[in-house]
């Protein structure tokens, strides 16, 4: 059986990636470059085992082998092993039907022209020619086809969320249940990932300390109701770092920094209470149409997102798909351009600023007050 072509024989699929190829020698500069970048070694000079094909499962180099799609070898059957191959690295996931891979600090989504060369850091795809196994890289066509397949997308680990530091979670499943801090990298159970580049804490600190802390941070704000606020600042603070532990689908409140001037310190206060625990907050404004701040919140659902920040809004704030937002367990909406929906669990906390800012009933029924004074 002979899968191989010919370089007179390519298809004209094969040509153009070629083509692409030759014309620009840093196509792949935007892939992911963990480890060694290099072109694997030839199947000849890796196998020293001359029995049969099917025998035959890793490079020297620890690749796993699979047969690429031809004569009696379906796109699906590939998929699955390509699937399973790539779920052991860890790094590569399954999020909202999606696929992401991590590297560098950063989770990135996967898409079919970089998933050719990112494939091959963990698997070498072969063809038959002449009766030898020859190395050989996927079509677009195929790395498409994969990466769209119920077969690939169901053999990788399913990602919920992503942490930037350690947080705890609660383990149902032992006896009795437990609280417990959950380990750098992935966790199988509460299908969460925590990035192994977070920031260190302190685990052991007393209670009479840890307040001590946030009367510090909080002291140089003035607040209209100084305990009052404290009270809600904390109370943000502590919920980011305990929403792990909460059922996926819990609603969390917004929270709302209404200042009377300029220089009160809302964004600066906004920004307190996330990033001990979600890193750097990437902050926005009110979009011009309603139909652009679907799109916003639909991009933070898909990708996990944790917070949204809307700085600086002005006048009134009257927005339906915030209040949505503000209010469901699941988001679902219709990709913009698209006839596909994309739906995914609601893992976002709305922050809002403005100085003079109103908010709509159903955004200030679902959202947590806090009025900086600038004066």
């Amino acid at each position: 059986m002979n899968n191989n072509k010919t370089p007179n024989d390519q298809s004209p699929d094969d040509k153009n990636d070629q083509h692409q190829n030759d014309q620009n020698p840093n196509v792949n500069d935007q892939k992911p470059q963990e480890g060694d970048a290099t072109t694997p070694p030839t199947i000849e000079n890796s196998i020293t085992d001359n029995g049969p094909l099917d025998a035959l499962e890793k490079t020297s180099d620890g690749k796993k082998l699979i047969q690429l799609q031809g004569d009696d070898r379906l796109l699906s059957a590939v998929a699955a092993e390509y699937g399973t191959a790539m779920a052991v690295s860890e790094k590569v996931f399954s999020l909202n039907d999606a696929v992401y891979y991590y590297s560098k600090g950063k989770f990135r989504p996967l898409k079919a022209h970089g998933f050719r060369t990112f494939s091959e850091k963990y698997i070498t795809g072969y063809r038959i020619k002449d009766g030898k196994i020859v190395a050989h890289s996927l079509s677009r066509e195929d790395a498409s086809g994969i990466l769209a397949s119920e077969q690939f997308l169901q053999a990788l680990p399913v990602l919920e969320r992503v942490n930037s530091c350690r947080l705890p979670v609660y383990r149902t499943g032992s006896t009795p249940p437990k609280i417990e801090l959950l380990p750098p990298g992935y966790d199988k159970d509460s299908r969460i990932f925590t990035m192994p580049e977070g920031p260190q804490y302190a685990t052991d600190m007393p209670v009479d300390v840890a307040v001590q802390v946030f009367r510090e941070l909080f002291e140089e704000f003035v607040f209209t109701e100084p305990e009052r606020a404290l009270s809600v600042v904390v109370a943000e603070t502590v919920g980011f770092y305990v929403a792990p532990m909460l059922p996926l689908g819990t609603l969390r409140p917004g929270y709302v920094f209404v200042a009377n001037a300029e220089g009160a310190g809302k964004t600066y206060g906004a920004k307190c209470v996330a990033t001990p625990t979600i890193g750097a907050i990437p902050t926005g404004v009110k979009a011009v149409s309603e139909e652009e701040i679907e799109k916003r919140i639909t991009t933070t659902v898909r990708e996990a997102g944790l917070v949204m920040l809307l700085d600086n809004i002005k006048g009134h704030l009257d927005s339906p798909a915030l209040e949505a937002l503000l209010s469901c367990e699941v988001w679902g909406s219709r990709q913009l351009g698209q006839n596909t929906s994309i739906i995914g669990p609601n893992l976002v906390t709305v922050i809002i600023t403005g100085n003079g800012l109103t908010v709509s009933p159903d955004v200030r029924r679902h959202s947590c007050h806090n009025e900086p004074s600038g004066l």
